[in-house]
């Protein structure tokens, strides 16, 4: 084994595997959603929507990762975060009720995401 130690800090440039956007779903808003409020289809929006733009053949271009806090809180329902590639400044907070429409919240996504 090797005694080379690698510097505490490395950095590589590469491009992201996505090449539009990214959408950060909140997994501390889950958590502090009163029981009755956590249905399955929050616990698995990112499974979902994972799912459908790669059926659709959109997960190149837009990538639905989970995140911890965005400091927005609400307390009804769970934050996303969407952030374009191209412009940095086309950023977008949505609040998702537990009763969200994963299709209306696909296609909102989708309209975004071309826009």
């Amino acid at each position: 084994m090797s005694s080379r130690r690698l510097p505490s800090f490395v950095k590589e440039e590469h491009p992201p595997p996505w090449q539009d956007a990214m959408a950060l779903i909140c997994t501390k808003c889950f958590e502090r959603l009163p029981l009755p409020l956590r249905t399955d289809e929050l616990a698995n929006l990112r499974k979902w929507l994972k799912t459908r733009l790669k059926q659709d053949g959109h997960w190149d271009k837009l990538r639905v990762l989970t995140s911890g806090c965005q400091a927005f809180c609400p307390e009804e329902g769970i934050s996303i975060y969407l952030q374009k590639n191209r412009n940095p400044r086309r950023e977008t907070v949505w609040i998702l009720r537990s009763d969200v429409n994963r299709e209306q919240l696909y296609l909102e996504l989708l309209e975004a995401l071309l826009s």
